[in-house]
């Protein structure tokens, strides 16, 4: 399961509001909002969404961009060999 999106963008704050009309359509609450990033989501439980500038400060690039994380329940199947 996807446990958030990241999104990089050189502008938070103008991209965020973009997606502060997601609320009435989704039911997503504010999580984080600064001059670097914002981030909605629904429940913890649930895939989040953020937009945040890069943490090098270089430009927001297709090589200093998204970011995905998965869900697991446990550090024992991160490291798990693989099957």
């Amino acid at each position: 399961m996807i446990g958030h999106l990241t999104l990089k963008t050189n502008e938070p704050p103008h991209v965020a509001s973009f997606y502060e009309q997601l609320p009435g359509q989704t039911g997503a609450k504010r999580k984080i909002k600064s001059d670097c990033r914002a981030a909605r989501g629904v429940r913890p439980t649930q895939t989040s969404l953020g937009v945040i500038k890069p943490y090098d400060d270089n430009a927001a690039t297709a090589g200093n961009a998204a970011m995905i994380s998965l869900v697991v329940d446990s550090h024992a199947k991160v490291h798990a060999p693989s099957v």
